[in-house]
């Protein structure tokens, strides 16, 4: 089940248009309500993920060639730890040489 949502949560992400998104929403969310043990994570889903203040968490919000994290940082943070220290602790000397 959780393999599932994870599934339905990534294509919601990648959605190209706010038709599409609203589309597969509809349908992913008629599909959790015959689910009894998604009941609680549905409402948790509703009420944060897509509310005001959070909702333009899509890809078809991010302008093209952008980071699609909510937070470009992170997207920094990733490839430092990929390409830099490849996911070593080092000491702060050794990052700045």
């Amino acid at each position: 089940m959780g393999k599932s949502v994870m599934t339905d949560l990534h294509n919601l992400h990648c959605t190209v248009n706010e038709t599409e998104f609203l589309q597969k929403l509809a349908d992913i969310q008629e599909r959790w309500a015959k689910v009894h043990e998604l009941k609680q994570f549905t409402s948790y889903f509703s009420s944060v993920w897509l509310n005001q203040r959070v909702w333009r968490w899509q890809c078809f919000h991010t302008s093209r060639g952008f980071a699609t994290t909510n937070n470009p940082r992170e997207f920094y943070n990733a490839a430092i730890k990929r390409d830099v220290t490849l996911r070593r602790k080092l000491k702060i000397g050794i990052l700045l040489d």
